[in-house]
């Protein structure tokens, strides 16, 4: 008998709904849920656009409990162009905006909400905003943490 991939998807699932179920619901997790700022709350300034003429603007985001060796944040800036080195390898959402992606050895992508983008360590980037942009991005900072003075050793 061979079992497919979606019976396997629909065991497991059933598996963990039991096990939420079973779960004693007196108990009180170890932490309380990591709600960020509300709307323009928290943002920092990053990064200016190549021509000065545009700020970046991030703000970090607390991770679970448990969770190192990742920094998760949001980055939003104005039309542009902004150049990244491409230190550590990133995963990110747009949110909102558009624009477009150039990543050196895998070209250019177009930048709308819903698009997930994943780039490599070591890969320099380009990101031209058309319309303000909104992303919210992962990073693995595990052998390069934030604020390291020579990121490009990722």
């Amino acid at each position: 008998m061979r079992i497919t991939p979606i019976a396997i998807a629909v065991m497991a699932s059933s598996l963990l709904g039991a096990a939420a179920i079973a779960q004693d619901q007196s108990t009180k997790p170890d932490f309380e849920p990591y709600v960020s700022a509300k709307g323009e709350e928290g943002f920092i300034p990053r990064m200016k656009s190549k021509d000065g003429a545009s700020q970046s603007f991030g703000r970090p985001l607390k991770a679970p409990p448990g969770i190192t060796g990742m920094y998760y944040g949001i980055w939003k800036a104005g039309p542009g162009v902004y150049r990244s080195e491409g230190a550590r390898p990133e995963v990110f959402v747009v949110l909102e905006g558009r624009g477009k992606v150039w990543i050196q050895g895998y070209g250019e992508h177009v930048l709308e909400p819903g698009v997930i983008i994943t780039t490599p360590a070591a890969t320099p980037a380009e990101i031209t905003v058309e319309q303000p942009l909104k992303k919210v991005s992962w990073v693995d900072v595990s052998r390069c943490p934030i604020g390291d003075k020579d990121p490009k050793n990722c």
